[in-house]
């Protein structure tokens, strides 16, 4: 396979402006990342170790936690199906919360009552309370369900032997 490969930068553009110039040349100061891929033509992925929490340290963060079965859990849903359904397993432990298990739930399991059914294979023997916690968007009717049925009540029916409280809003927050 042959190709071919053509660099240039906002140099070799006779109709920018003066002001884009000016304006591209600032990053260098303002943002080296921008002023590497925008006016010197560099491209590339930006990392950052923090991708989705500026503040979040590891070392500071997290510490060893493990489940408690005399405390209730607090069960968090991502009701994605790809790549995966996640469940995300917490205990308070006064105003801390911890995190205790993470449940990826991949095909075949990929689905609200598959995600249910390897929590109870985890979490079968648990009796101190159960509160379902997730996005709104969850209580949306599909075409795939019958009529009243959604991801919430599914979850509800299937995790139905830990009488699970549902602590989840009317709609989605705007």
């Amino acid at each position: 396979v042959q190709f071919v490969v053509h660099h240039s930068t906002y140099h070799d553009n006779p109709f920018v402006t003066l002001e884009y110039a000016a304006f591209l040349e600032s990053f260098k100061v303002d943002d080296p990342f921008w002023y590497q891929t925008f006016t010197q033509g560099l491209w590339g992925a930006k990392t950052n170790n923090n991708a989705f929490y500026d503040g979040f340290k590891r070392e500071i963060n997290t510490a060893p936690t493990s489940y408690d079965p005399e405390k209730p859990i607090l069960l968090g849903f991502d009701f994605n199906v790809q790549p995966a359904m996640h469940l995300l397993v917490c205990q308070l432990d006064g105003k801390k919360l911890n995190v205790i298990d993470e449940l990826v739930c991949v095909s075949p399991y990929n689905s609200t009552e598959g995600a249910c059914g390897e929590f109870i294979k985890r979490y079968n023997n648990h009796k101190s309370g159960l509160s379902l916690f997730g996005d709104a968007s969850g209580r949306q009717q599909s075409t795939a369900s019958k009529v009243g049925v959604n991801n919430w009540t599914l979850a509800l029916a299937a995790l139905e032997k830990f009488h699970p409280l549902l602590v989840v809003p009317p709609k989605t927050p705007s």
